[in-house]
């Protein structure tokens, strides 16, 4: 357990600060425009300083037992709205994690993490940054495994300090980035188990350790040299499913990163590879299919859920896998079977009882007519308000362009028109933001049931 003194926080990942900042800069300058320059001198000082100060301040805490956060705006939202501020790692019910490439340098990609925690009546953001390697090896090891989806899985197993992983390389004789030519790594054929050969411990050392430093090297960017160690490690067990798995997520990042077909078309093969070398893995074909899932694979993520599914002991998440797939394509019957079967299998409670929220609400939508059109509706009005601030956004931007022009050297006309269309873009920004968040919850049945 981790004292007082020891506690873990993390900026909270939050754009709001910088969007309220941008639209004050904007009004300040504005007023400036206007030849206001008090008005416009204090409004831009508590752009430039109160806002970044409030955003720094606000810190996903976790102290050893709950999780917190210090945010004055959002405690005081939250005590408005009398929902709870803390939440312990065993209440959550569902962790999502976005890999986003910031930079590629050479062959490397630095990844920014965004991992977010949902519990049953709040829900913490957090971004990569000082302090998010800790919280997520201290948080995420404390969550049940499947409440946590195939990336936060990685990152809670194999996230590890860039340095050790580098070392690691090194003494297992791994070369750099920059001498290694993926092309030709998986240009080999995978090794196939021969009936003569067997496999001794050494073997199985040496491959588990070249696993552990690929997976450490994939979490942290290093995907060339990631993909050098499993091809290593895949010679000396290639008859592993798990490791042909991780194979060719690796191939997968390097593809998405390098946009390249033909490293695509051989991480498919090898997820199809380890898929049929899975025998009864529950857990590995649940991975499998929300690989596929993830990619676009319909069909062979059903093919893998199902495969699970007729084991015995099939988990919460390949119900849920099929429950997802179901939904896709509009089976709301087989949804809600699908839905209820995972609420009969979850663990802990906590995720019981969100399976079983979630049958109930698809079963309301599938048995009342009335509901479901309330629904639709919310729906369409939370993908329009949506759309409305997307495209207020290019809407802003090109009339910042008509600003600047003005301003340089169209002349006043331009500067007025740009001044007027932006502005009232930021305008129509916030307030499609403000009534998107208000359409984002679902409306809940009982209300109906009160106005029959």
């Amino acid at each position: 357990m981790l004292n007082k003194r020891a506690r873990i926080s993390v900026r909270a990942h939050s754009s709001a600060y910088i969007s309220v900042a941008a639209a004050g800069s904007f009004l300040a300058a504005y007023l400036i425009y206007l030849e206001y320059d008090i008005a416009a001198f204090v409004t831009l000082l508590i752009s430039v300083l109160c806002y970044p100060i409030l955003a720094f301040s606000d810190r996903i805490v976790f102290d050893g037992k709950r999780l917190s956060r210090t945010g004055p705006i959002w405690n005081a939202w939250m005590l408005a709205t009398g929902r709870p501020r803390r939440a312990k790692p065993r209440a959550v019910v569902h962790v999502e994690t976005e890999a986003l490439r910031a930079f590629r340098r050479g062959a490397n990609i630095t990844y920014l993490y965004r991992t977010t925690l949902f519990a049953e009546d709040v829900a913490f953001r957090i971004g990569s940054g000082r302090g998010y390697r800790r919280m997520v090896k201290a948080v995420l090891p404390l969550i049940a495994e499947g409440c946590l989806d195939v990336r936060s899985l990685e990152l809670r197993d194999h996230f590890s300090d860039p340095s050790s992983a580098l070392a690691r390389a090194r003494y297992l004789k791994i070369p750099r980035s920059d001498v290694l030519d993926p092309a030709l790594m998986v240009g080999r054929r995978t090794p196939r188990p021969s009936k003569n050969s067997e496999l001794n411990e050494n073997d199985f050392a040496r491959s588990d350790e070249l696993r552990s430093v690929a997976n450490q090297l994939r979490a942290n960017g290093r995907l060339v040299q990631a993909l050098e160690a499993f091809r290593r490690a895949v010679r000396f067990n290639p008859t592993d499913p798990g490791l042909l798995y991780e194979f060719g997520r690796c191939l997968q990042s390097l593809a998405a990163a390098r946009r390249d077909d033909g490293l695509d078309r051989r991480s498919r093969a090898m997820l199809r590879l380890a898929e049929s070398r899975s025998g009864g893995d529950i857990d590995l074909l649940s991975r499998i299919g929300e690989t596929y899932f993830s990619i676009g694979l319909w069909h062979r993520a059903e093919n893998a859920f199902r495969k699970a599914s007729n084991l015995d002991n099939a988990g919460y998440r390949i119900f849920r896998g099929l429950g997802e797939l179901a939904l896709r394509d509009g089976k709301i019957a087989h949804a809600i079977n699908y839905f209820s079967r995972s609420a009969e299998v979850a663990k802990p409670r906590q995720l019981f009882r969100w399976a079983k929220a979630e049958a109930d609400y698809l079963r309301h939508l599938n048995d009342d007519e009335e509901y479901m059109e309330l629904e639709l509706g919310r729906i369409n009005l939370f993908d329009t308000f949506d759309s409305a601030r997307k495209t207020s956004l290019k809407v802003f931007i090109f009339g910042a362009i008509f600003l600047i022009a003005g301003l340089s050297f169209a002349g006043e006309l331009a500067a007025e028109i740009g001044w007027a269309v932006s502005g009232l873009a930021l305008i129509v920004c916030f307030a499609s933001s403000g009534l998107r968040q208000t359409f984002s919850s679902r409306i809940p049945f009982e209300l109906l049931d009160k106005d029959k």
